[in-house]
């Protein structure tokens, strides 16, 4: 369901679920960096009480899994539009997903935007 009931929200608004928690409601990026480095995974939500505490977030690729859980109670930082989840190393020609899922959860399941910004470690890292 569509909605601009709270804010921030980047664009036009956001998605939720509706409250389901029936494992029904799935949504999967796919994407490719252009090198390698340590990247800032962010999310963009309109936090509030009535949201689950326990998002499951998945990014698979290249043989490499990582799982993480958001809180979307959890406010912003002041004056942001995204909250930063963790860092993640990606390499180039890879093809990766993003994928999270209302599976599990309690409350909203609120899908704004995801950003990921390079975080220039990898040439300051011997290799």
């Amino acid at each position: 369901t569509r909605s601009t009931n709270f804010k921030p929200y980047v664009g036009t608004g956001y998605v939720h679920d509706e409250q389901r928690s029936d494992g029904k409601s799935r949504a999967t990026f796919r994407f490719k960096v252009p090198a390698e480095d340590d990247y800032e995974l962010s999310m963009a939500y309109s936090a509030h009480a009535t949201r689950t505490t326990r998002l499951p977030i998945t990014i698979a690729g290249g043989g490499v899994e990582h799982r993480l859980t958001v809180d979307q109670t959890q406010p912003l930082p002041s004056g942001e539009s995204f909250r930063p989840l963790r860092q993640i190393r990606l390499r180039p020609g890879v093809e990766y997903t993003l994928t999270l899922s209302n599976e599990g959860t309690v409350g909203f399941v609120v899908l704004d935007a995801f950003q990921l910004r390079p975080t220039g470690t990898t040439a300051t890292k011997p290799r």
